[in-house]
């Protein structure tokens, strides 16, 4: 991808697909990362990461996909930080975001509040049931146990919630 990156009359479609390379690159690496340090014994360092701007940074991601299903998505963030490496945090963040669009049923609610995320989707099933490898969630938890956090997940009445508390 770097090497078809300085061919400077690369057609449009030609970009397109370099830039899927480098994204699919980059999402291999931060899985490599992340299953490292899970299968690391002891503690890990855990640095104090923004987690504002990992779930904006996430839906923009997924933005073409969001207008795809027509999806809308309600964020209420503060500007609370977790200590965790910061490929943890993404992954799970990104598996949250990720289920809720692939179950959502018309609108997502984020919030973020003293350390916790929340995820809010309108669906008739539970996430990792029907699409997918169904490794979402367990990433998240094999997360969690890691870092000393708790997720609880639930569907009720047609509304499905993952609520992560990152505070330990």
């Amino acid at each position: 991808a770097a090497l078809l990156d300085k061919i400077a009359e690369l057609p449009p479609p030609a970009r397109r697909a370099v830039a899927r390379i480098r994204a699919g690159a980059d999402e291999m690496a931060l899985l490599t990362e992340t299953f490292l340090l899970l299968g690391r014994s002891g503690e890990i360092e855990r640095p104090a990461q923004e987690v504002a701007p990992l779930i904006q940074a996430e839906l923009s991601r997924l933005q073409p996909l969001l207008s795809r299903e027509a999806i809308t998505v309600q964020l209420t963030l503060d500007q609370s930080q977790l200590h965790a490496p910061l490929s943890l945090l993404t992954i799970a963040i990104d598996n949250l975001l990720k289920n809720a669009l692939s179950y959502a049923e018309g609108r997502i609610e984020v919030q973020l509040k003293e350390g916790v995320l929340t995820v809010r989707n309108p669906t008739q099933v539970a996430p990792d049931t029907v699409l997918g490898y169904g490794c979402g969630l367990t990433i998240i938890e094999r997360i969690c146990e890691k870092l000393g956090w708790h997720i609880e997940t639930r569907l009720e009445a047609g509304l499905f919630t993952a609520r992560l508390d990152g505070r330990s």
